[in-house]
């Protein structure tokens, strides 16, 4: 059988090459106009804003293809849940920073009693030797909450965006696998999707 031969054969007033091409055509026109219509944009600038899938805020990453969740650090702020019982549960309110419980309300009292002082619990990371620094070790595929333990426990301050949990997957930190950093220092924890 000619294939070339096939496509010359008329089908009604035209070849076939043509209503091929011609329902091609269409069907491309009628593909462009449902992703106009969709309203999510696929690309956009580096640094502008954008909307996730998911409905939240979002920021294009420098090469403008993908819309990552907006950098909040929570890594200094106070913890307010209770750090302690199973490993992962409230792993991003855990930070190398101290946290500093509540002052116990100043009562007066006839009797004369005097309310406890205040406590200040710090959990800083192990001291090291002035001098020496620390590999940051490559963590790509595990857990964002496991990676985090692990950089804590390397005498370094972890930072997570917003919305990151622990059961997401890490793909990068920043600095990267190899890199040699001081204790005391920050490594940014980036995820894409759930650890299987």
């Amino acid at each position: 059988m000619d294939l070339l031969g096939t496509l010359k054969e008329k089908m009604g007033p035209f070849p076939l090459y043509v209503w091929l091409l011609a329902m091609t055509g269409i069907g491309v026109v009628l593909l462009m106009l449902k992703k106009k219509k969709s309203g999510t944009p696929t690309t956009g600038t580096p640094g502008t804003p954008c909307t996730q899938s998911d409905g939240s805020a979002g920021t294009w990453d420098s090469t403008g293809t993908v819309c990552q969740a907006t950098t909040v650090s929570t890594v200094n702020a106070p913890a307010t849940t209770s750090t302690g019982g199973s490993g992962m549960r409230n792993w991003r309110s855990q930070s190398g920073g101290p946290t500093v419980s509540s002052t116990p309300p100043t009562t007066t009292s006839t009797a004369g009693t005097v309310p406890p002082p205040a406590t200040t619990t710090t959990t800083a990371p192990p001291p090291t030797p002035a001098g020496t620094t620390v590999t940051i070790p490559n963590m790509a595929g595990m857990a964002a909450g496991a990676a985090h333990n692990q950089i804590v426990a390397l005498g370094l301050v972890p930072k997570a965006p917003a919305g990151q949990t622990a059961n997401m997957k890490v793909s990068y930190t920043n600095p990267g696998f190899g890199a040699k950093v001081a204790p005391g220092s920050s490594v940014l924890i980036e995820t894409s999707g759930y650890v299987s």
